[in-house]
């Protein structure tokens, strides 16, 4: 079985990852972030893999898939440093239609994964058309063996409202507002862990700045007593003050990053079904990971967070079961090399008309 190399900017591990991450030194990771087969979805295996058996993403229930999750992100934790974090992508599953009984497909009489029909649509404690909750399945899992479950991100690629914007793949429901989002669970192995939070601070609003220069109705606030505000008048000053002395001195001004992150879904032309953003893991990198420090993914799949990690200026590690990964990680450095070349360039008739940021 392959070893890591020190010396390699990208070590690639074939096999199943429940296995191949043995190998990887205790303690050598800074920063894992991946995104796992998602329970009932999709095959990525052909029919006759000799690992077909052994994928995970196909078992015959939730509580089977999570316990496959808790044993491999148990190795994962293993690999990662005292102070290592863990960033795992997921999304929920629907238990069935309900109303098409036990119809069968006959193009997939196993169903699409390979999971017999029924299997998806009778789960014990689960009725027909119920959400089954895997994020919260989880991270509660995660909790139980040991983790700290840290932060809950929610990836918008597409809002509705006062914010609205954005692409997502069409549903024909009119029973429920068409899913839009995904979820971003952070863990951390200990209750003390690297996080750069300074890395991926935004610019502060134009509006915050100037409320700096505001006494946010102080006047009409006194004598009215200070119990009933977040924050003191005096100390509100005193923070104020602080800030347009840093505004005036030209500093700019940042806050923290907010746990919604909007970020568009950007067609890729690699022949494997799921790629996630480069936008959408370049922030996990940067806060979890120092330059020069180990990223890995055990579900690398096209390669996308090895490939970032990597124009970061982190080593990566990637694990996938699928040998014709290395395959899919050619082509999909290439694209992402183009959108970044790119950036910003997206012209008609002489103008931009979209900016977009890669890194």
């Amino acid at each position: 079985m392959t070893k890591i190399d020190p010396n390699k900017d990208l070590n690639i591990l074939i096999g199943d990852v429940r296995e191949t991450l043995k190998t990887i030194p205790a303690g050598s990771v800074n920063c894992c972030v991946t995104s796992p087969p998602y329970f009932a979805q999709r095959s990525y295996l052909d029919d006759d893999h000799e690992s077909k058996d052994n994928e995970i993403g196909r078992e015959k229930t939730p509580d089977e898939f999570i316990t496959s999750l808790i044993e491999t992100f148990s190795h994962v934790k293993t690999a990662l440093r005292d102070d290592g974090i863990l960033f795992v992508n997921i999304a929920d599953t629907y238990c069935g239609t309900g109303d098409k009984g036990e119809t069968v497909d006959a193009k997939y009489p196993e169903g699409r994964t390979g999971q017999k029909v029924s299997n998806n649509r009778k789960i014990p404690g689960i009725k027909a058309k119920d959400m089954i909750g895997i994020p919260f399945m989880l991270a509660f899992a995660m909790r139980a063996d040991g983790w700290y479950w840290r932060d809950t991100i929610i990836w918008a690629k597409a809002c509705s409202g006062l914010y609205d914007g954005g692409t997502v793949m069409p549903e024909s429901t009119k029973s429920r507002c068409t899913r839009s989002h995904e979820y971003i669970l952070m863990f951390s192995k200990s209750s003390d862990y690297y996080y750069d939070y300074d890395s991926i601070a935004e610019e502060q609003k134009e509006i915050s700045l100037k409320r700096a220069f505001s006494n946010n109705n102080m006047e009409a606030r006194k004598g009215q007593g200070d119990e009933q505000y977040a924050i003191s008048g005096k100390s509100q000053d005193k923070t104020y003050a602080k800030m347009r002395e840093r505004i005036e001195s030209g500093e700019k001004m940042t806050r923290n990053r907010r746990s919604v992150w909007t970020v568009n879904i950007r067609p890729s032309k690699v022949s494997h079904y799921a790629s996630y953003p480069a936008e959408l893991i370049e922030p996990c990198i940067l806060a979890g990971c120092p330059k020069g420090g180990y990223v890995l993914d055990p579900f690398g799949g096209t390669g996308t967070t090895s490939i970032t990690a990597n124009l970061l200026g982190r080593k990566a590690i990637h694990c996938d079961i699928d040998s014709r990964t290395e395959k899919y990680i050619e082509q999909r450095r290439k694209e992402i090399l183009k959108q970044k070349q790119t950036d910003g360039l997206e012209v008609s008739n002489g103008k931009i008309v979209k900016a977009r940021k890669l890194f």
